[in-house]
């Protein structure tokens, strides 16, 4: 993914959460975004864990950190937690964001090995 479509994916990602949170539905012109973002955790994670940090760097609002931690993070720990828990348990040692991010992530179908992990990883539950 070139780095202007990045870009236009987070801004209107982020758009989309605060947008669907002030008028209570979801706004049709930015579901592509979240669309786009659970493809990534899909098939290309490596992108979708690049696109989870920057949208973290970028905003940490209470509607984008709880749409992001419940969505698109736990997602990837779902899908692909195996083989991401190792450079998710090393970002949340550096990045205190993210650490506290790790807090909103629910267990839903993630292995439990995964699971434990990211508890262990994460900062307080929220």
């Amino acid at each position: 993914m070139e780095t202007r479509e990045r870009e236009h994916l987070i801004a209107t990602w982020i758009k989309h959460h605060k947008d669907s949170r002030a008028s209570g539905t979801v706004p049709d012109e930015t579901f592509w975004a979240w669309e786009e973002l659970d493809r990534l955790c899909s098939i290309d994670p490596d992108a979708a864990l690049a696109t989870i940090l920057q949208i973290l760097a970028t905003d940490q609002s209470d509607v984008v950190s709880e749409n992001l931690a419940a969505g698109p993070l736990e997602d990837l720990l779902v899908r692909h937690g195996k083989e991401f828990i190792d450079r998710v348990e090393l970002e949340a040692t550096k990045n205190p964001a993210f650490k506290l991010l790790l807090g909103g992530v629910w267990e839903n179908a993630m292995d439990p090995t995964v699971w434990a992990r990211v508890q262990r990883a994460a900062g307080q539950k929220w």
